[in-house]
Order: structure tokens, then sequence, then C-alpha cells
């Protein structure tokens, strides 16, 4: 029997399979960089644990990354309930003004700010709210609300690193099972 595989532990086990793998996803561990996950990477990943979860459960799910998207194409995955992540960027300063000094910043100001990847968790469109489940350390416990001007503004920033603009990760499950009888 094969204990299921979460997300997490799945990564973390992904991490452990050498050093090629570090090219999709560095490990967690390593300074400054480790966990980190672009688009194009987590795609890979993420369908590498789709098919994971297929070939041993019979479902599975397929990753999609794609840019120029809308706010109705988010609605429509929200309606679909297809887990949906956005790809944003985080404005930055390149040099801050503290007590009457000049100090250095962000160096990612430099590339367009925080690249940075949250996941939707609903809208409401009496109140123009977005829930979104952010998961920076950083981020409140609870879901992190934006108006659809400030998601724009962030979803909307392109920058180096990161796919061009209003990019976002569906996740489709399998509508078939592929177990055998």
């Amino acid at each position: 029997q094969l204990a299921h595989m979460d997300l997490l532990t799945f990564a973390t086990a992904f991490d452990m399979q050498g050093p090629l793998v570090s090219i999709l996803r560095p490990p967690a561990d390593i300074p400054i960089i480790g966990g980190m996950l672009p688009p194009p990477q987590a795609k890979k990943i993420l369908n590498f644990h789709g098919d994971w979860l297929r070939d041993n459960y019979g479902h599975g799910y397929t990753a999609e990354l794609t840019w120029g998207n809308t706010v109705d194409d988010l609605i429509e995955n929200l309606n679909n309930g297809y887990p949906t992540s956005i790809h944003i960027s985080q404005p930055t300063n390149l040099l801050n003004i503290k007590n009457g000094k000049v100090e250095w910043g962000d160096w990612r100001t430099l590339i367009g700010g925080a690249p940075h990847t949250v996941t939707l968790a609903g809208y409401d469109p009496n109140t123009d709210t977005w829930l979104i489940l952010d998961p920076s350390p950083y981020a409140n416990t609870d879901y992190t609300k934006w108006n659809t001007d400030e998601l724009m503004d962030l979803w909307g920033r392109q920058f180096i690193g990161y796919p061009p603009r209003f990019a976002m990760t569906t996740l489709i499950p399998d509508t078939t099972s592929t177990l055998k009888a």
C-alpha cells in the first residue's frame, strides 16, 4: 500500500533525487534561493506530481502555465473549481531613506520587483474582494484580501525570470480514472 504523497512531501522527495533536480528547484536548505520555484519549473514539478498520482491512484491533474490572462479567466477557473496560482511581482525599492540617510534596499528592484506566487481562494463580486492564499511567512495567517485594482497592479508587473504579464498556473483534474479494474 502506497502512502499518500502530498505536494510538500513530494517536493522533499523530489529534492533528494540528485544534483540534476536542482536545475528545476534549488533544495530548500540552500541560502537565499532555496526552495524558489519559477513558474516554468513549477509546472514541470506539478506535472510530475500529477503523473505520480495518476500512476499510483488512477487520478491526477495537469498543470497549465498561461499568460495574457484576464480577470474573467480567473473567475472562470474559480467557478470550475480549478486550483489557480497567479504569478505576481511585489514592489520593492532599490534605495530607502531612513533618518535622512540613503540606504540600500532590495536588489530585486533591478529585475522588476520581488517575484512571488499566490493562490486564488475566492472572489466576491459584491465587494470586489479577491481572497488570496499567500505562502510568504510575512503574510496574514488568514486570507490576504485585494480588490481588482490591487490584483491587476501586482499581477500586471513585468519582471525578469518570470513569464510574461498576467500569468497563472492552473491545475486541471483528470475527468476519468486510469485505474484498471
